[in-house]
């Protein structure tokens, strides 16, 4: 695949390294001429020294012949450029880097389609989304969602007392069905079988459907607390999703 990269910082820079290891034809393009040497000088890459908005630049990287375009400079506005630009050349697929929350939030003037963005990357609301998962079930490791959340993977601990310490995954009555991925104990990995036991202290991995989980919880001993309140340090982009994620769930 081809791949062309706007943007050399953290992000740009580990996407590029990531695709070269994988014998991907990548080309990144770096404004910044001390971000354009790093890059130059460690990675087996080409390197243009030049804008994503410049249709020149463009060009010299040969856009009209990329797969992928990725775009995650600092800049919202250049990034959402670069899509546009590429899309006019006929770019297959598009991926922007968008932070600001008058832009990521969406509307018809920076709807992505529009504006020729196939999928928007936004750090900020990324991980805001994980602290309210972790915030709507605080007893849980790890909370992820699947097919329009209508499925729930948690990753729990067995505690000392859970009814399930000791019983084969065969023998245990969770009610409602559900799928016990994983099973971690001491560092290694189980993939389980219904004669496999669960002991004190492991970490599962359940799979159920949402509105079962809660059920499947108490099954294996744990009780969902709800947390009333939360207090947001910082006026971040972070806090700004999170707070805005809390007060819909009023």
């Amino acid at each position: 695949m081809r791949v062309v990269i706007i943007g050399a910082g953290k992000v740009g820079y580990n996407i590029a390294e990531i695709l070269s290891l994988e014998n991907h034809d990548i080309i990144v393009i770096e404004k910044d001429e001390e971000r354009y040497k790093i890059v130059q000088e460690n990675l087996d890459v080409k390197v243009i020294n030049g804008s994503g908005s410049s249709t020149a630049v463009l060009l010299e990287a040969e856009i009209f012949e990329t797969d992928l375009l990725v775009s995650v400079t600092q800049s919202d506005e250049l990034n959402m450029i670069a899509c546009m630009l590429a899309k006019q050349y006929g770019v297959p697929k598009t991926i922007s880097r968008v932070r600001n929350p008058e832009y990521a939030e969406g509307n018809k003037l920076t709807n992505s389609l529009t504006l020729g963005i196939d999928l928007i990357i936004n750090p900020e609301k990324v991980t805001a989304l994980e602290i309210m998962q972790l915030i709507e079930v605080p007893e849980a490791i790890d909370v992820e969602y699947f097919a329009e959340g209508k499925l729930q993977f948690l990753e729990l601990v067995i505690d000392k007392k859970s009814p399930v310490v000791g019983k084969a995954l065969k023998n245990i009555d969770f009610v409602y069905r559900c799928v016990i991925i994983g099973i971690s104990r001491k560092g290694k990995m189980i993939i389980p079988r219904g004669n496999d036991k669960i002991l004190e202290k492991d970490i599962i991995f359940v799979l159920a459907k949402t509105k079962d989980m809660i059920h499947i919880e108490k099954a294996i001993g744990k009780k969902r607390s709800k947390i009333k309140s939360v207090m947001i340090l910082g006026g971040s982009r972070i806090a700004y999703y999170l707070a805005k994620s809390l007060e819909k769930k009023k």
